[in-house]
């Protein structure tokens, strides 16, 4: 495994799919389109991803990538853990363990023009150097965003970028009433005043 491989596993894992485009011009834009055609057979081949027909029409690609069922079994037959933290390093990327990412759920397709966007804005925010990306799913297993005592659960942003202070990202692709984003706003202060 290189360390450009791990690094697309990674985003497919994140993103849970990625079009060849986003793929060519974010995730892998520091080598040629060549050497990427050749990543995505490569794994493609040792089961690590597989390719998915692209179910959005404002797309004209043919397929996305996802991870393939036997990814993490391969992974941790091929001992590229440790791999996995050094390429993180080297890319400045926030480092997640792999045994808490998930898989892509093909079944349905609803509500994944969201997803599709915001794997946009998430590659547009790491153009201007916010790479400690982590995903809705992600933040959702960290205990202090589990039900608390009284039973209430905690607002998740679509994704935190993790830093000094964190940043909480939501993507709105419908306007909503002012009251409704004023309301997101003040869960989001009560969640701070509780910690």
């Amino acid at each position: 495994m290189t360390n450009n491989d791990l690094k697309l596993i990674k985003y497919l894992y994140e993103c849970e799919f990625l079009t060849r485009k986003q793929i060519y011009d974010y995730v892998l834009s520091d080598i040629t389109n060549r050497q990427v055609r050749n990543i995505l057979s490569k794994l493609k081949s040792f089961n690590f991803i597989k390719y998915l027909r692209n179910p959005f029409q404002f797309s004209n690609e043919e397929y996305i990538y996802v991870v393939d069922y036997f990814a993490e079994s391969s992974l941790m037959m091929t001992g590229t853990f440790k791999q996995f933290k050094k390429m993180c390093d080297e890319f400045n990327l926030n480092y997640i363990d792999l045994d808490k990412y998930r898989m892509f759920k093909t079944e349905t397709f609803n509500n994944r023009t969201h997803d599709y966007f915001l794997n946009n804005v998430r590659f547009m925010l790491e153009d201007i150097g916010a790479k400690n990306w982590i995903p809705e799913y992600i933040i959702r297993q960290n205990d202090s965003y589990k039900n608390n005592k009284k039973g209430h659960i905690k607002k998740v942003p679509d994704g935190i970028i993790k830093g000094t202070n964190n940043i909480a990202i939501e993507l709105e692709r419908t306007l909503k009433t002012p009251s409704r984003y004023l309301d997101i706003f003040n869960k989001y202060k009560k969640e701070k005043e509780e910690k």
